[in-house]
């Protein structure tokens, strides 16, 4: 669902291994590929393979890349975010990738999406079938969306809270867990912490959030 945070673990996950020598690993944004040539074009960009004139062409190439990425030690890895906007022309590509062999498997996908993404997987058997793990991101618990905060406050250079406990659970019931939320109220809370003279976030700033 919505304000999950799918995005935020997508580009997270990136960044920790972009850097990792075995891996050929790339990450599109928004996966909204309007065809299978979009699709393989697009993938391609991002591996730093260049573009073909025809389909079989630019797949070809892909094909290549995995394969010299594979003899040299490395394994690709593609993660797309937002891929529930695909087309479904599009997982013709994701088809094509799974099913090809240099010896061993030389590529994962991850896909990261809506609920919607499991509709449109379910459009391609060939596809589905060959989906090896499915998790869903839950709402977090009120420890976890604590820790959210609290963290994003000691990015910010605060090492003290800015928040009274009792506050933070009304909060967080508002929110029903969804981190975007958290996020969104929190913010709202702190510009009424501004505009009083109290020290820290109270019950009564956050019961005044939440009639917003």
């Amino acid at each position: 669902d919505m304000g999950m945070g799918k995005s935020s673990l997508a580009r997270r996950l990136y960044d920790v291994y972009a850097a990792e020598p075995s891996l050929a690993i790339c990450y599109i944004h928004t996966a909204a590929f309007r065809s299978a040539m979009d699709a393989a074009r697009q993938i391609s960009n991002a591996l730093g393979v260049p573009p073909q004139r025809s389909f079989q062409r630019q797949m070809e190439g892909l094909e290549e890349m995995m394969a010299n990425a594979y003899t040299t030690g490395r394994n690709a890895i593609i993660i797309l975010d937002d891929a529930q906007l695909m087309n479904g022309e599009a997982l013709d590509v994701l088809h094509r990738l799974y099913n090809f062999d240099y010896d061993a498997k030389v590529v994962q996908i991850l896909a990261f999406g809506q609920r919607e993404m499991t509709s449109l997987f379910e459009t391609n058997r060939a596809v589905n079938a060959r989906v090896f793990v499915r998790l869903i991101l839950p709402p977090l618990t009120l420890s976890s969306a604590l820790q959210m905060v609290m963290f994003r406050l000691r990015v910010s250079g605060r090492n003290d809270p800015l928040i009274n406990d009792d506050a933070f659970e009304i909060l967080y019931e508002k929110s029903q867990g969804v981190p975007r939320e958290i996020i969104r109220l929190c913010a709202l809370a702190t510009d009424l912490l501004l505009q009083s003279e109290e020290p820290y976030i109270s019950i009564e700033i956050a019961r005044r959030v939440i009639v917003a």
